[in-house]
């Protein structure tokens, strides 16, 4: 049987040194050759004994001394990556990867060692220190490259390799300069949330970033920032994107935004924003294209076109106070705020089966900004003023059987258009004048002189 390898440490000073490793054990040597037959006796005797076994091997050579890297004696091996590339570690006191192992120090240049370390590593780190990258490193796609804290980038080639570049940039990066075939993710974060003993009510995450933004700080402090720079002319990019899967009959959101003023305070003079969508652009937009919020309400996708069964969208904007009554007031539920519009608002290429606004009864169409003019409808079976002031000016009367038009008249509503009249109207009177050239039997389309009187009258352009 062989023996384990040890290892022999000398200790020099305050210093370990790995100093040898002794190979393997021997093999076992021979079996040795068999004694000599014995006599043999007078009637017979046995045979002589086998010869014992032969001694085990000598003890294999002592392996090669460890060349001491640091104090510790730390160090990595050159991996089969780098074997493969080609590609010989000039200091093997840091990990593969590490762009220090392949010579790279700061404030000189290491463009041709960013390259090298790249070919031969999926991850090329760059540790605290003013890193120069002068030119145009060859990193293959699905490389990472990260950056820790402390770390500061100069140089036309960190540029290029996606590096936030300047002496006061010193935060973490993490950069894939060049996307892998079908690459899922350059960072993927997966929770299995299956723990059903804890309080109901709590708030767990997979992923939660904080800031805690100071008093007296005047920056802009974000806590996310995405930014997509879109230079391709096909495909749907996406700056951010969230989507809840409903599996089972739990509420579901997509993406919830939530601004809270924690103090209470009496008409700010700073904003409280929710949600602010905005859109840069030149130019006309004959194509409808530029689009600030769109909501799309369709069946489920399958291979990205509708399908299955027919559904039904409650709401497409919905505005509400979360059940907190009279004491939430919102002043404007829609506004178009000092913009240029051409359409407030638009359905006229919807098929709307119902109505394309619905408003209560005593709800007001304003036509100023301090609701002076409107039109308000009172209620069934009353009709719809334009008012003035609050004062009904114009009436369109309904009375539940017949319409009419009515009119304020020294701030009497009077009717002067009611139900038309047919050729059975019973006749006005009729007084003799001077002429004889018209009378009461004469007719006007059908019409007799007293009918058109009476209908007149009927309708208030008489008194």
């Amino acid at each position: 049987m062989s023996t384990p390898a040890t290892v022999v440490v000398q200790e020099i000073g305050s210093n370990v040194v790995q100093v040898a490793t002794p190979g393997p054990q021997g093999p076992t040597g021979p079996q040795g050759n068999p004694g000599p037959t014995g006599s043999q006796g007078p009637f017979g005797g046995p045979t002589g004994p086998t010869g014992t076994a032969g001694n085990n091997g000598a003890t294999g050579p002592t392996g090669p001394a460890v060349t001491t890297v640091d104090s510790l004696n730390i160090k990595y091996d050159q991996t089969s990556s780098e074997q493969s590339a080609g590609v010989t570690p000039t200091n093997y006191a840091y990990p593969a990867g590490d762009i220090r192992r392949y010579g790279a120090t700061p404030t000189v240049d290491c463009t041709s060692i960013l390259t090298t370390a790249a070919s031969c590593n999926s991850s090329v780190l760059f540790v605290s220190g003013a890193w120069v990258v002068s030119s145009t490193a060859a990193i293959p796609a699905g490389v990472i490259l990260e950056a820790l804290p402390g770390a500061t980038f100069t140089g036309a080639g960190a540029a290029a390799a996606g590096f936030i570049t300047g002496s006061n940039v010193s935060y973490s990066q993490f950069i894939e300069p060049h996307t892998a075939t079908s690459e899922y993710a350059s960072q993927f974060f997966f929770r299995n949330a299956d723990q059903t003993s804890g309080p109901v009510g709590n708030t767990l995450s997979a992923l939660n970033v904080t800031t805690n933004v100071a008093s007296g700080v005047t920056n802009f402090e974000w806590n996310i920032l995405g930014i997509m720079n879109n230079h391709a002319t096909a495909g749907e990019n996406v700056g951010a994107y969230f989507q809840g899967n409903k599996y089972s009959t739990g509420p579901t959101w997509g993406a919830t935004i939530q601004a809270i003023e924690v103090n209470n305070v009496n008409n700010p003079s700073t904003g409280l924003i929710g949600l602010e969508v905005d859109n840069n652009s030149n130019g006309t937009d004959t194509n409808n294209s530029r689009i600030g919020i769109d909501v799309v309400n369709s069946r489920k996708l399958a291979g990205g076109v509708p399908s299955g069964p027919a559904t039904v969208t409650a709401f497409g904007y919905r505005l509400q106070n979360n059940g907190d009554g009279s004491d939430s007031v919102t002043t404007f539920g829609f506004s178009c705020w000092n913009t240029n519009v051409n359409f407030a608002f638009d359905c006229a290429t919807s098929a709307v089966s119902q109505g394309a606004v619905r408003m209560g009864y005593g709800q007001s169409h304003l036509y100023d900004i301090n609701g002076v003019n409107k039109l308000i409808c009172n209620g069934a079976n009353v009709g719809i003023d334009y008012q003035v002031s609050n004062v009904a000016q114009v009436r369109l009367i309904y009375n539940g059987t017949n319409g009419g038009i009515g009119i304020n008249t020294a701030g009497v509503m009077t009717q002067i258009i009611g139900p038309q009249q047919s050729t059975s109207v019973s006749s006005a009177s009729f007084a003799v004048n001077s002429g004889t050239a018209v009378n009461t039997a004469s007719t006007f389309d059908g019409y007799t002189v007293p009918q058109i009187v009476k209908a007149m009258r009927l309708h208030g352009l008489l008194a």
